[in-house]
């Protein structure tokens, strides 16, 4: 099992993450310059594979960096989209239970 991690947006990479991926880190770093204040990466490990991602203070991913199966970077810009694992608040479960009433 490996552990993620989170780091600040200008510090050096977390040194679990893959030297591979801290040319890419650094360039969405310089891209975003001012933007990703407050910003923080976060990694996880997905089916043994590094993956990171840009999060900004408001929990709204930024950037999505990763390592497929044959050892090539990828990328997708996610520009506001919320994380995935943000949901608090948004979630009105009033109803998910209507169906069991029919």
């Amino acid at each position: 099992m490996q552990l993620g991690s989170r780091w600040q947006v200008g510090d050096a990479p977390h040194p679990g993450v893959p030297e591979l991926l801290h040319e890419t880190i650094a360039r969405i770093e310089a891209e975003r310059e001012g933007a990703a204040s407050g910003a923080s990466w976060t990694l996880t490990w997905l089916e043994g594979r590094a993956r990171v991602e840009l999060i900004d203070s408001a929990a709204t991913v930024l950037a999505d960096v990763g390592v497929t199966a044959d050892g090539r970077v990828t990328e997708r810009a996610v520009d506001g989209a919320p994380s995935p694992s943000d949901t608090a608040g948004d979630d009105d479960d009033e109803d998910d239970d209507d169906w069991l009433l029919g």
